[in-house]
């Protein structure tokens, strides 16, 4: 099909008529209560189809919308973890696919699980309201001025927009030098912004980059994530818990000490390391035998990888530059974006250069046309991602903590913060699933 045909067919299947989920602009809504949930987004206040910027393939679910008296249709569960699922949906009157991240809190949950998730409504709170200038990160979606409610049955579900790209672990060992260059350039992008507002992501990794319907990388998943203190530093949880993925995690946790936003950065290295290599480089079983050997491994960094073909030397030196062991010498921030390794970042901004690039120099000019989305996305052709269209392996009420037997109601704990959520009945992603798969 030709990009001219495709285009006439997005716009005949935005009707609906066809019972297929579509893609559509999105614009932002005015302001709306303080209430953790809710408030401005990428709302959609007029529907408007637009035809693509580039060649992609969405994600398409073949859905009988004349058989759905609901404003929803349930799409599949997308994911399941150890206290959550996420489930995907369509908002028929907004056009709006969505990934809905359900989690039952009407049972007691393991108290460091409520501090998890408390800190996450409060981590997307603050980037609801900065949805509109922060790049290739993962923010709400508000439906009816809500992205969180709790549903009668008591289930609280977190809206976002749906990714068809899936996540970058699919993606492992396949990138070209093009496409490494610019997904590394928007992950930067992201850590970046999250830091500048005192956000410390601390669970960064392959599969916590998502790649949305335009094919750009998107950070996800802040459950694990911290907020800097007056200091700029990560304040330890009495404890000593914390939530993290031991491959990506930075020396300096595991050893008890104060650490800062440094740490996503030793992670951003690990990452780039697993991307290169398809599969993780501090492969270890725990904590101890991670502090014991990963000074050896940093030692055979520079051979590991010059073993890898293609690699250029610039990406190993910016690789080693992340995973310095020692936090106050790593690179971050400005010194992640002026190393030699985006010298060549310009190419990828569209202009009217005869090499295909704008003509840019390697500038901070460049990275702002880069945050605002000027240049080719790394993934012009979405791959779909699966969802099970079947029986859950295990219903929420029935999902047991496995984390401790300190026990605390979720409503309860938000109460002491002086925070609520909404309650709302039009949509119970979990009852809608299972309607969805009767039959």
């Amino acid at each position: 099909m030709s990009p001219s045909a495709y285009r006439d067919y997005y716009r005949h299947i935005s009707s609906f008529e066809t019972g297929w989920l579509v893609d559509v602009a999105v614009e932002a809504p005015g302001s709306s209560p303080r209430l953790i949930g809710t408030g401005p987004s990428r709302d959609l206040q007029h529907r408007r189809v637009v035809a693509p910027r580039y060649w992609h393939v969405p994600q398409r679910v073949a859905i009988d919308t004349y058989t759905h008296q609901s404003p929803w249709i349930s799409g599949g569960l997308l994911a399941e973890g150890t206290y959550a699922k996420v489930y995907l949906a369509l908002h028929k009157p907004t056009a709006q696919q969505l990934a809905i991240k359900v989690v039952y809190i009407a049972r007691p949950l393991d108290a460091h699980i409520c501090e998890a998730l408390i800190n996450e409504l409060k981590i997307l709170e603050k980037l609801a309201r900065l949805a509109d200038s922060a790049p290739f990160l993962l923010t709400p979606a508000s439906v009816d001025d809500k992205w969180s409610w709790t549903s009668p049955a008591g289930f609280l579900h977190i809206t976002t927009p749906f990714c068809p790209g899936g996540d970058l672990f699919y993606y492992q060992g396949c990138l070209d030098s093009e496409q490494l260059i610019i997904v590394l350039a928007e992950v930067a992008l992201g850590i970046d912004f999250l830091h500048k507002h005192g956000i410390v992501h601390h669970d960064i990794k392959p599969e916590n980059v998502f790649v949305d319907a335009e094919g750009h990388c998107v950070l996800a998943d802040y459950g694990a994530a911290k907020l800097l203190n007056a200091k700029a530093k990560i304040e330890r949880h009495p404890s000593g818990k914390f939530v993290s993925t031991l491959a990506y995690t930075a020396p300096e946790i595991l050893k008890d000490r104060e650490y800062d936003d440094a740490a996503d950065w030793w992670a951003f290295g690990c990452t780039i390391l697993t991307l290169l290599q398809g599969r993780v480089y501090f492969d270890f079983a725990d904590r101890k035998q991670y502090l014991r050997s990963y000074m050896k491994l940093l030692k055979t960094l520079k051979p590991t990888m010059r073993a890898i073909d293609g690699c250029l030397d610039r990406l190993i030196d910016l690789v080693e530059g992340l995973l310095h062991p020692v936090p106050a010498k790593r690179l971050r921030g400005k010194a992640v974006f002026d190393h030699d390794y985006f010298k060549d970042l310009w190419m990828a901004v569209p202009g009217p250069s005869s090499t295909g690039g704008s003509g840019l120099e390697p500038t901070m000019q460049t990275w702002e046309a880069i945050r605002l989305r000027l240049h080719k996305p790394p993934f012009s052709v979405i791959h779909a991602v699966p969802t099970d269209r079947g029986t859950e392996k295990s219903v929420c009420k029935e999902w047991p903590s496995k984390y401790g037997s300190d026990q605390r109601y979720l409503i309860a704990e938000l109460v002491k913060d002086g925070l609520q959520l909404p309650v709302d009945d039009a949509c119970d992603a979990v009852a809608l699933y299972h309607q969805s798969t009767i039959g």
